[in-house]
C-alpha cells in the first residue's frame, strides 16, 4: 500500500510542486490548506497537466484539533509541513499572525504527529533565520541570533527560527523524526513573492520588458523549485545524523541584474532596466545573504542541486510560456512594473 503524505500549505507554489512531485512518485498524497488551488491558475494547470490526484482537506494549521482529525482520518505516514505565512505587510504589522500560522501552526503540526503516531515531518524553514552573516559559506552552524541585530527578515525569521527550534525539541524529547530544510531564493512557475524573478521571466514570456526602481546589484541564492522538491524527497527516505539543513543551489550569489542578462539571451525582444532607488526590505535581508554551505545537504540526503540559475531560468521561462499558451489567465499584475 502506498505511503501517504500530508502536504500542509498543499495548495501554494512550493507546496503544490511537492504535491505533484510525491503524486508522480507514486505516494497517496493528501493536501491541507485554505482552499484548492485557484482555478486555472499556474498551480492548478501543473496538476492538470501531470494528471495530479489528491485528497483535499479544507484546514488550518492553528486550529491543533481539526490538523490532528485529519492525520488520524487519513492514516498520515509522514507530514511535509510547508504552511506559513509569508506576505511582508502581515510579517511587518501583524505579529500576533504570523505568530499564530508559523509557530504555533508548525507545533500544532508537531504535535498532532506525536499524539498519531506520525514518525516523520520535514519542514520548509529559511536562511532568514541566519543572523547577519558572521563567515562564508554559511552552514548550519552559522549563528542564528545575535545580541546587536535585529532579525533580517521582519518577524518571519523569528517564527521560523522558533518552529525549528520546537521542531528539534520534538526530535530530541518524543522521537518524532524532524528534519527542517532552509531554502533560499525559491523561483519557478506559481511562484508569488516577487523577488526580481518573477517579473523579469513572466513578462519576458509575453514579450514585455520590465522596470525596477532598485535592485540592480541585489543578490541572492536563487534555488530552482525541482531542486528543492529533490531535497524534500531525499529527506522523507533519509535518517541522518543531522537535522538542520541548508538546501539551494550553492555557490556563488547571482544579481538581479544577471538574471535580466540571462532573460534578454533567451528572447533577446525584451530589455531589464534598472534605477538606484533604495528598498529598505532589501537593505535589511541582504544582510544575511552570503554564500551558502549545502555540504551537509550533500553528505547526509545526497542531494545534489541540477539547476544553475541559467537552466532554471529556461525552464521557468518555457513552462510559463505553455501555461500562457494553454489559454489560462497567467496575470499578476502586482508585480509588473
Amino acid at each position: 500500500m502506498a505511503e501517504t503524505i500530508l502536504v500542509t500549505g498543499g495548495s501554494g507554489f512550493l507546496g503544490g510542486h511537492l504535491a505533484a512531485s510525491l503524486y508522480s512518485q507514486g505516494y497517496r498524497v493528501v493536501v491541507f490548506d485554505l482552499r484548492m488551488p485557484e482555478k486555472d491558475s499556474a498551480i492548478d494547470w501543473l496538476w492538470r497537466m501531470n494528471h495530479v490526484q489528491v485528497e483535499f482537506v479544507q484546514g488550518d494549521v492553528s486550529e491543533f484539533e481539526f490538523v490532528k482529525a485529519s492525520c488520524e482520518k487519513y492514516r498520515i505516514d509522514s507530514i511535509v509541513h510547508t504552511a506559513v505565512i509569508n506576505n511582508l505587510d502581515v510579517l511587518s504589522n501583524n505579529v500576533p499572525l504570523s505568530l499564530k500560522v508559523n509557530t504555533l501552526g508548525s507545533v500544532n503540526v508537531l504535535e498532532a504527529a506525536k499524539l498519531s503516531g506520525i514518525k516523520k515531518i520535514i519542514m520548509t524553514s529559511s536562511i532568514s533565520v541566519y543572523a547577519p552573516r558572521q563567515y562564508e559559506p554559511m552552514d548550519e552552524k552559522h549563528p542564528v541570533h545575535l545580541p546587536d541585530e535585529g532579525p533580517t527578515l521582519l518577524s518571519y525569521s523569528g517564527t521560523k527560527l522558533a518552529a525549528e527550534a520546537l521542531g528539534m525539541h520534538y526530535w530530541a524529547t518524543h522521537g518524532i523524526d524532524f528534519i527542517a530544510l532552509r531554502l533560499s531564493a525559491v523561483y519557478g512557475l506559481g511562484m508569488v513573492y516577487p523577488m526580481y524573478i518573477k517579473p523579469i521571466v513572466e513578462n519576458a514570456a509575453e514579450n514585455r520588458g520590465t522596470h525596477f526602481d532598485w535592485g540592480k546589484d541585489a543578490k541572492r541564492d536563487y534555488t530552482y523549485v525541482a531542486d528543492v522538491v529533490q531535497g524534500v524527497l531525499l529527506a522523507l527516505k533519509a535518517n541522518p545524523k543531522t537535522r538542520i539543513f541548508n538546501v539551494s543551489a550553492g555557490g556563488e550569489l547571482r544579481s538581479a541584474a544577471e538574471i535580466g542578462a540571462i532573460i534578454s539571451e533567451i528572447n533577446p525582444q525584451v530589455k531589464v532596466t534598472f534605477e538606484d532607488k533604495v528598498n529598505e526590505v532589501e537593505e535589511r535581508t541582504v544582510k544575511t545573504r552570503g554564500i551558502l554551505s549545502i555540504e551537509n545537504a550533500k553528505n547526509e540526503l545526497g542531494y545534489r542541486p541540477q539547476y544553475p540559475l541559467e537552466k532554471g531560468v529556461q525552464e521557468y521561462y518555457e513552462f510559463y510560456k505553455r501555461f500562457l499558451a494553454s489559454g489560462k489567465e497567467g496575470k499578476n499584475e502586482s508585480c509588473r512594473t
